[in-house]
């Protein structure tokens, strides 16, 4: 299944350290979650085995460590320290740990929310390139709070959010002059909030999402083009 990656045999047109990075996470992933393909009793048994060892002992397994320990309440402090002693070696474990690092002070403690640039950070994560990102980029937009996607065909923003505390809200639209377009208030269903905007009569251009709380306030944006 993963012969050509345990064998170091990948080639790519284009990327070719990225996709073969991202190669490696993804089949050292997938056997620690199955490690019965370890043990096939197959001639390649043993080239498997050295393959997930090795992983193991480089970024690629600290980040899987990471993902284990953030995933228990009593095991983040441990989550954190393990994250921040990861010393990134390109760009797609830098943005993986700048995701991690957001999630595990902000997102995962229950008495901790994320800030403007927190969100304004996993907004730009979620919307990067996945060969530049990788599956960071899943994880951004899992863990971010805003986010605003805008259908040219239907002339509609939707607006959703998440993690949100608080129990009102006031949702207000605004041009880049500051003029505002659509404002509307409203109980808050924490922790989700979504909403469809009928564009139709907005003039083109960039277009500002401030959705507050009587908790926080998180803020977004889209382009009517």
């Amino acid at each position: 299944m993963f012969g050509r990656v345990v064998g170091d045999s990948l080639e790519f047109s284009e990327y070719e350290d990225e996709n073969t990075y991202l190669a490696k996470m993804n089949a050292y992933n997938y056997m620690k979650n199955d490690t019965t393909i370890l043990y096939l009793d197959e001639d390649n048994d043993e080239d498997y085995q050295d393959f997930y060892a090795a992983m193991q002992s480089l970024n690629i397994g600290s980040f899987a460590r990471v993902s284990d320990l953030g995933s228990g309440a009593s095991t983040l402090a441990d989550a954190r320290t393990a994250n921040e002693a990861i010393s990134d070696e390109n760009d797609i474990e830098y943005y993986k740990k700048a995701v991690n690092n957001i999630y595990l002070n902000k997102v995962a403690p229950v008495d901790s929310s994320l800030s403007n640039a927190d969100s304004s950070a996993l907004e730009t994560i979620a919307y990067m390139n996945w060969i530049e990102a990788g599956d960071a980029i899943y994880s951004a937009a899992a863990k971010g709070k805003l986010f605003v996607s805008y259908i040219t065909a239907w002339q509609k923003a939707f607006i959703n959010a998440q993690h949100l505390s608080g129990n009102t809200y006031t949702l207000t639209v605004t041009d880049i002059t500051g003029r505002i377009i659509f404002k509307e208030k409203g109980r808050l269903r924490p922790p989700y909030f979504t909403k469809d905007l009928d564009c139709s009569m907005l003039a083109y251009g960039m277009y500002i999402i401030n959705l507050t709380t009587n908790k926080e306030r998180v803020a977004g944006k889209f382009i009517k083009e």
